[in-house]
């Protein structure tokens, strides 16, 4: 899982056993070489030591909220509540029994809010049980009954509708990704960057773009006659800033 996950264990020697996993976020994960994920980051130790204190709320003193997100919002941790209890579901089944659900919720908890929905199951807990119950994910999802969804099929939109500013084309997620598939899609395009020492909302617009290392970085022109260097979240930040305040690309 590229460092995507990570072990926490209880007891030395023998008597050594896995008592919980942390998994990355969705937006931390990496999907190996080149994905173009900024945010992909490991589970490392000092990122676990810092997580798990938080859990017994103990936060750093140095906390700041930069990095409020990663130090407290990045992983989640599946914890192992008994593990005498085994899970012996049939894997050609898709319809999990009353007492299998039962034995579930009974041996693992997780700290994302899908568990807390669903009251039982999540895609952390499911990675547990293919890492900790060997558990074949893959001849499962075999045996999953293929259906339509119970609706109209989505309206195909007209060709101009992902430039309309009302739709989803100027959310910073969409826009990130873009930047990363299609650097050179939104230059010329209207930025809205914040002055730290005056806070005044200075306007402008994506001159250039390089590529520093494998990272694409882009120079905004200001109004006043000054330059930026922003990575691909800040630029998005500042687009989607200037779009919602009413500025459109020319």
């Amino acid at each position: 899982m590229n460092g995507n996950f990570r072990y926490l264990y209880q007891g030395r020697g023998q008597a050594r056993v896995v008592h919980a996993v942390l998994f990355n976020s969705s937006k931390y994960i990496s999907h190996g070489k080149n994905d173009g994920n900024l945010n992909t980051m490991r589970v490392t130790t000092t990122r676990a030591r810092v997580f798990q204190a938080s859990l017994a709320g103990t936060l750093k003193k140095n906390a700041t909220t930069i990095t409020l997100h990663v130090d407290y919002l990045s992983l989640h941790q599946v914890q192992v509540l008994d593990r005498q209890i085994t899970i012996d579901h049939d894997v050609t089944e898709p319809i999990w029994t009353k007492r299998e659900i039962t034995q579930v919720r009974n041996k693992y908890q997780c700290t994302c809010c899908n568990q807390f929905v669903t009251g039982w199951i999540c895609p952390h807990v499911l990675a547990c049980l293919a890492l900790l119950e060997k558990f074949p994910l893959s001849t499962t999802t075999q045996h999953l009954p293929v259906r339509k969804p119970p609706r109209r099929p989505r309206k195909i939109p007209r060709p101009l509708v992902r430039d309309d500013t009302t739709t989803a084309f100027f959310e910073v997620d969409n826009l990130i990704e873009l930047l990363l598939s299609k650097p050179s899609r939104l230059l010329k395009f209207p930025v809205l960057i914040e002055k730290e020492t005056t806070k005044e909302n200075v306007p402008g617009v994506v001159s250039t773009w390089l590529n520093q290392n494998g990272v694409y970085k882009w120079n905004v022109t200001l109004s006043d006659g000054s330059t930026r260097l922003l990575e691909c979240q800040e630029l998005a930040d500042a687009i989607h800033v200037a779009n919602t305040t009413g500025m459109v690309p020319q």
